[in-house]
């Protein structure tokens, strides 16, 4: 699951998004080499043929100064020659009698032609019989499969108390504990987030080795932004000598990804990093980067468009011309055949906007998936599925009940990544003259109509 709404991505995708979690995925890798591993039984159907307390006795016999992934690999060839041992126990199995009553008579005349001799001639079928039944084993145990890698990633959440200090995130034991819970129940129903995604990948590559890619010389990112420093770590760390070229607008980071310049400092430490600022805005007016330029966090990141045209313009919904306004300029808009978005904070945001748009009979399209087709002049969409777009017209819709619903910790880079999309013209849609979203700007910057 990929978040398209700012409510998706809570206080527990900040801990599996930040450093700390992979620092703790990195050492808890490293405490899977003496303990904690989960196996299941190798089997024959329902024959028990290595259990897992035996899988486990193995492992601990293991002296190995190398990595997790480097002793679960003896292992491995450990559990190959078992099975080669067992191949030769089962020769004589009652199962294999069992098969071999019914096996083809094309075969038994196929190895007739072979030899004469009928005590080799079942010996070869008894190979024959056992090797096509330990195949399929073979190949599970060659991958791996006596590990249940889903519920190692379910014991490493349940660990992270143990590893993070959780209460740096605003999180109790308790809430984390419910957490992993939910990660169940979304398991069950094959169901899984991008951070979850992301650090069980992290945990599959620990298990059975890093896979560097040493071939990539260059690796270009755009809206860097929105990765996590997890994400960038585990990317550093699968290309190690790839040099990066990272595009983004930090003041764009609605998700709270918790990434920052020293952060990424931090994850590039023994590389140079040389900083760029490409400040000339050739999407949106001076007047409208004036007014979202009041929201950016990072002064040092306006931009400096090259063209003018009017000021964002604010319509309070308590004025008694609102609907009439606001209808008219749309109509505006339209006739001239620019695209019009209603951008709203989040998806729930999008039923203040629906019923006045229905009721004007304005033909639109609301967008709510990542996978939707824009085909209609009008649309009304959450900003985290706008990311990265334009318009000729923004209405940014502003009003109580939608502020009262946001998270205080990304408001301002929220509103500032939805003002930003209008190229020509914007509307900022609030409930009243005493709105929240106005506070702290110069009144000079917009126009109440």
């Amino acid at each position: 699951m990929i978040p398209s709404d700012i409510g998706e991505n809570n206080k527990f995708s900040t801990v599996k998004g930040s450093s700390q979690y992979y620092d703790a995925l990195e050492r808890y890798s490293r405490l899977l080499k003496k303990k904690y591993l989960l196996f299941r039984d190798i089997k024959r159907e329902d024959e028990v043929l290595i259990s897992k307390e035996e899988i486990q006795q193995m492992f601990k016999r293991i002296d190995s100064k190398g990595s997790l992934a480097a002793k679960l690999d003896i292992l491995r060839s450990m559990l190959m020659q078992r099975l080669d041992e067992l191949k030769i126990i089962h020769l004589s199995a009652d199962w294999v009698d069992d098969a071999l009553q019914h096996y083809g008579t094309d075969h038994i005349h196929q190895f007739e032609r072979q030899t004469h001799d009928i005590v080799k001639m079942e010996g070869y079928l008894r190979k024959q019989v056992v090797g096509d039944a330990f195949r399929i084993i073979e190949r599970r145990v060659n991958s791996q499969g006596h590990i249940r890698y889903i519920a190692q990633y379910l014991h490493f959440l349940r660990s992270i108390p143990q590893l993070i200090d959780l209460s740096s995130f605003g999180i109790t034991t308790e809430e984390w504990a419910s957490h992993v819970e939910v990660v169940l129940k979304d398991m069950k129903k094959n169901r899984l987030s991008l951070y979850d995604m992301t650090g069980y990948y992290a945990l599959l590559l620990q298990m059975k080795g890093m896979m560097t890619q040493k071939a990539y010389q260059y690796i270009c990112i755009d809206e860097i932004q929105d990765f996590t420093p997890f994400q960038l770590r585990l990317l550093k760390k699968l290309y190690p000598r790839a040099r990066y070229i990272m595009a983004g607008d930090l003041n764009q980071n609605i998700w709270q990804n918790n990434l920052d310049y020293k952060e990424l400092e931090r994850i590039l430490e023994e590389e140079e990093i040389s900083r760029h600022l490409l400040l000339t805005s050739y999407r949106s007016t001076q007047e409208i980067m004036a007014f979202a330029d009041q929201f950016a966090l990072l002064e040092d990141h306006r931009a400096q468009p090259i063209r003018s045209r009017k000021k964002p313009e604010v319509l309070h919904q308590s004025h008694t011309h609102f609907d009439e306004t606001l209808k008219s300029r749309l109509a505006e808009h339209i006739g001239k055949g620019e695209r019009v978005a209603f951008l709203t904070p989040t998806a729930v945001g999008l039923n203040e906007v629906k019923p006045f748009l229905e009721s004007w009979g304005v033909d639109h399209q609301v967008i709510s998936s990542d996978d939707s087709i824009m085909n209609k002049q009008v649309v009304a969409m959450p900003i985290g599925l706008a990311k990265g777009l334009e318009f000729d017209v923004v209405v940014a819709c502003g009003t109580d009940a939608i502020l009262a619903s946001l998270p205080n910790d990304s408001r301002q880079q929220i509103w500032y990544t939805i003002f930003s999309r209008a190229m020509h013209q914007l509307y900022i849609m609030t409930t009243d003259e005493e709105t929240a979203l106005l506070k702290g700007t110069d009144p000079s910057s917009y126009e109440v109509l």
